[in-house]
């Protein structure tokens, strides 16, 4: 996850007040140790806190990172294992087009 952090930061910079939203789920983590993360890292995207590994066992999290999109009619669309580079021309022009 950390591999990817910037990147997902890059994306949500540039979709910011579109119609884009992009939560990211701490598995099993302090809150304490999260949010030093965060802050030190200047993430502005919202960090949700699963410390009961509740929602990763709903979703059946095997491997982390993995990430969903989820389309604006609240539909699974893609789902990934392993860090990605979100920053990327190319999924910022994707998630640019999805927001529309």
């Amino acid at each position: 996850c950390r591999e990817e952090m910037p990147s997902m930061e890059g994306l949500y910079s540039k979709l910011k007040g579109k119609n884009f939203e992009m939560i990211a789920v701490n598995i099993q983590e302090k809150e304490a140790t999260v949010k030093n993360y965060i802050r030190n890292n200047n993430y502005t995207f919202p960090v949700l806190l699963d410390v009961n590994a509740e929602a990763a066992s709903k979703y059946q999290i095997m491997s982390i990172p993995t990430t969903y999109i989820i389309d604006t009619r609240g539909k699974l669309a893609a789902g990934f294992i392993g860090a990605r580079d979100w920053s990327s021309p190319n999924l910022v022009k994707v998630f640019s087009e999805l927001a529309k």
